[in-house]
């Protein structure tokens, strides 16, 4: 027993002790148990130059996006309501109302809308942007006062007060605070500042001042006294350049480096192969085929020899004549328009079992490894003897098609059997099907048919048949090389043959632009680019395809290679290449011998080269009659650059108002990345006139300030984004 005085000198923990005893009873072990768990939204989502993307901001920027647009706060697709609106903000804010417009329009689809929310916010605070509670009250008082009948600012926050999310003026204002912050942002990354007059001379001169040119084309020839490129020059300039590269005109197309690499682990749930399996049931059949219209079950008749004779002999076309379908066809054709609907649930299940066995196979430290499609592929998939053995009475089927055919075989089998996937889609329409036979089985019954099939079509191989183990597709027969699942892997290959699988070349990943492939992200993927899209053995974005998704990863991946000293295999390459520079050098020594239009005519005429007149452009419209023979828009600024530079009149304007057309000047233009070398004369010349400019001003001020807005969309573009915060998925 504690004494009294034990009492007193322990009161202190006995105090202690009795609060966390009456915070157990309040709270609970479950309450304890969420005191102490991490919280989830810190988890981190993305990695950034300035810091962490959390799931915490992505549900930030949810909350924003849905109050300023599903809301009714801020429309987005109404330009009208936006507009008015903005126009009666300050200046400094007039973009803040339209700026889910230009986000919506640079961006597709609600998910990439969010993420880039999130980021933009996360860039602008990292850039030091701040909102006061001023700034906000601006932006409400121009919403406030709004010349919108129909917008009544007042009316909707009431209404969203009242909404189920019972959002109130804190929301909204927090809300507008963090899209003003976005805004500051952008507006120092975009200033809408009015261009200068130089600026505006500078567009009129590129697109009112003119030359026209006679081209000549130089053969390539190497002269006697040609001084020779070496292969040592050659390999020391272009041994870390990948061949093929033409971004710099003044270079030759040569290279030396090997490509960056990768190997793809691939799975694709083939939604074709589902829908071609997918089957009502039979009483859905049978109500669909007795519920339709009169004349929907008919095909048309077989044209007689009589009525092929009178066919010919009048040279008209006859009315075609419809007779019923057989029982069989009906089912076929009612199946045709009923299995769309039944491919889409069973797609999403085998999709849903593929998430699954993926997530287990990930989850597990034992199992996991960097490349689980083909664990996946077999833990869904089983041999088909039993739905091979499933036994069939009787059977007798005469001069039937194959599709015919294999959909009694389907009937024959009872519920054992629901589909058999036949490769039917390359074999010869003419090809008839005859099988009698009591007491067999579906296989017995496939190989007779095949063996038919063979027989009318020389080249259809052997077949193998195997089924899916997912629950909905367990009564489902399918060729082995024809299962919906369909695992894949790539050599070790640079993005160009790996883009030669149109899987990897022509899908886009998610809101991505046109060079947002897996080939292209494969070899960019980390480590060998610390910045890449993906992580060799992590899981990549799934890809939506015209076959069904694409489950991908990198599994391998090395970085471009220069080679360190020269090889015997890249000696003769090299030698080529060092043949093809000396006679360009020689080449384009001959033509600046040849520096007057008069000798370039005369070398024309005596060598028979043809003369092509380009008739007049600018240095803002194309070339002409040579545009076409200009490989890149690289190369078609560079002539067009030399040509100005060398080829203008030296005096614009003579005393007698007349303006200089020819010259009796010749230029060489010499465009290494195209190993092409062009002489050129001035044929041609339209001045860029002042009162032209008077005119065209107004014109030329509102383009620069469309071109303006376009840099909006361009810092607003989702692969800018990435590129410029360094955003990274984890």
């Amino acid at each position: 027993m504690f004494s009294l005085a034990t009492l007193r000198r322990k009161q202190k923990t006995i105090f202690w002790i009795m609060i966390l005893l009456m915070l157990s009873f309040l709270i609970g072990l479950q309450g304890f148990q969420s005191m102490m768990k991490k919280d989830p939204g810190a988890a981190v989502l993305a990695k950034m130059k300035f810091g962490d993307l959390t799931h915490n901001d992505q549900k930030t920027a949810e909350h924003d996006i849905a109050l300023l647009t599903s809301q009714h706060l801020v429309v987005v697709g109404e330009a009208r309501r936006a507009v008015t609106l903005a126009d009666g903000l300050p200046q400094d804010y007039r973009q803040t109302l339209l700026f889910l417009r230009y986000l919506n329009n640079a961006l597709h689809g609600k998910e990439s809308v969010v993420m880039a929310y999130a980021v933009l916010l996360a860039e602008a605070r990292a850039n030091g942007h701040i909102t006061t509670e001023g700034e906000i009250d601006q932006v409400i008082k121009a919403m406030e006062e709004a010349p919108i009948a129909e917008y009544d600012f007042a009316k909707i926050c009431k209404e969203m007060r009242l909404s189920k999310q019972q959002t109130t003026m804190f929301h909204i204002r927090g809300t507008l605070g963090r899209l003003i912050t976005i805004c500051k942002s952008s507006s120092g990354a975009n200033a809408q500042t009015p261009p200068s007059e130089q600026d505006l001379r500078r567009r009129f001169r590129d697109e009112y001042e003119k030359l026209g040119l006679t081209v000549i084309k130089l053969p390539l020839a190497k002269a006697n006294d040609a001084k020779p490129v070496t292969v040592k020059a050659l390999f020391d300039a272009y041994k870390n350049i990948q061949p093929g590269d033409i971004s710099d005109a003044n270079k030759f197309p040569f290279g030396y480096q090997e490509p960056a690499k990768a190997q793809i682990a691939s799975l694709l749930v083939n939604q074709e192969a589902i829908l071609a399996v997918a089957r009502a049931h039979k009483d859905k059949v049978a109500n669909f085929i007795a519920s339709a219209a009169e004349g929907t079950f008919t095909k048309p008749a077989p044209v007689t020899a009589d009525e092929t004779k009178k066919e010919d002999e009048k040279k008209t076309a006859f009315d075609v004549k419809y007779v019923p379908m057989t029982e069989e066809e009906k089912v076929l054709e009612a199946q045709k328009a009923l299995s769309p609907t039944v491919g889409v649930v069973l797609y999403k299940d085998l999709l849903n079992d593929v998430h699954k066995e993926l997530g287990a196979i990930e989850a597990n430290a034992e199992t996991a490894v960097a490349n689980p499609y083909p664990a996946v592929v077999k833990a869904l998939t089983a041999d088909a003897t039993g739905l091979l053995n499933a036994k069939v009475k009787l059977i007798a089927i005469k001069d039937a098609t194959v599709e015919v055919a294999v959909a009694k075989i389907e009937s024959a089998a009872g519920d054992a059997l629901s589909v058999i996937a036949y490769p039917t889609g390359d074999l010869d329409a003419k090809t008839r099907i005859t099988l009698r036979a009591k007491n067999t089985t579906v296989g017995a019954l496939l190989a007779d048919l095949h063996k038919q099939v063979q027989a009318a079509n020389k080249t259809v191989p052997a077949i193998a048949w195997a089924k899916c183990k997912s629950e909905k597709f367990d009564t489902i027969l399918f060729p082995a090389d024809g299962l919906p699942l369909q695992c894949a892997l790539t050599p070790l290959a640079d993005a160009k043959t790996l883009a030669e699988n149109p899987l990897f070349g022509e899908t886009r990943l998610p809101n991505g632009g046109d060079d947002d492939t897996p080939a292209n992200w494969a070899v960019r993927a980390q480590p060998v680019d610390p910045k890449g899209p993906c992580k060799v053995g992590k899981a990549a974005p799934i890809v939506e395809t015209p076959e069904g998704k694409l489950f991908w990863r990198v599994t391998q991946a090395v970085g471009p290679k220069s080679p360190e000293a020269i090889s015997p295999a890249l000696t003769k390459q090299l030698e080529a290449d060092a043949a093809v520079a000396t006679t360009f050098e020689s080449t384009k020594a001959l033509g600046k011998t040849l520096a007057t239009a008069k000798d370039a005519e005369a070398y024309a005429k005596t060598n028979k080269l043809k003369l092509v007149e380009t008739g007049l452009f600018s240095r803002a419209s194309s070339l002409g009659a040579i545009d076409d023979a200009l490989a890149n828009d690289i190369t078609k600024e560079l002539f067009k650059a030399d040509a100005f530079a060398a080829l203008l009149p030296e005096t614009k304007a003579l005393t007698d108002g007349t303006y200089p057309k020819a010259s009796t000047k010749a230029i060489t233009i010499a465009l290494p990345c195209e190993t092409a070398i062009y002489l050129v004369w001035r044929t041609d010349y339209a001045p860029a006139l002042e009162e032209d400019y008077a005119n065209q001003r107004s014109r030329l001020a509102r383009e620069a300030g469309q071109d303006q807005a376009g840099g909006m969309s361009n810092w607003l573009d989702w692969k800018h984004i990435q590129k410029r915060t360094g955003f990274g998925q984890e």
